[in-house]
């Protein structure tokens, strides 16, 4: 149940990368980090970046970035570099292929990541995008 919520969710957030033709009114402002779990990079994966209020396009935006190896990100909105000023939520999703396939064991019990900061609807993080460049860490409590 929870490997296909995530699968679902690494879906959705692919579609959102996918629409890159489409246009963002909302001014983009450069974003890069790193996630930590636990105090320590997180090697692989996928951060997501949503605006908590409307923005001045009356719309709200997802801003996602790769996790790279050493735990480095940069989020692009709408295949264009940067995200929307102000409060976001965020949430990470681990990559799927780096954990152990253990039969039996869900993705809850392998990951590294608590899951409520797997979903959007139930993480509690939150970070604000400022106008300009912006160096964002994301510390996710490690279980």
């Amino acid at each position: 149940m929870i490997r296909t919520t995530v699968i679902l969710l690494t879906m959705s957030s692919a579609v959102f990368f996918i629409v890159g033709c489409a246009k963002t009114p909302e001014k983009l402002h450069p974003v890069n980090g790193s996630v930590f779990v636990g105090g320590k990079p997180l090697t692989g994966g996928t951060v997501q970046f949503e605006m908590i209020e409307v923005g001045s396009s009356g719309k709200v935006y997802t801003s996602s970035g790769e996790i790279d190896k050493n735990g480095r990100y940069q989020l692009i909105t709408f295949g264009k570099p940067g995200a929307p000023a102000g409060e976001h939520r965020v949430w990470v999703t681990p990559n799927l292929l780096l954990m152990p396939d253990k039969l039996g064991v869900g993705l809850d019990q392998t990951s590294p990541i608590p899951q409520k900061y797997m979903l959007p609807v139930r993480t509690d993080l939150s970070y604000t995008v400022s106008e300009g460049k912006n160096s964002i860490d994301v510390e996710v409590p490690a279980k």
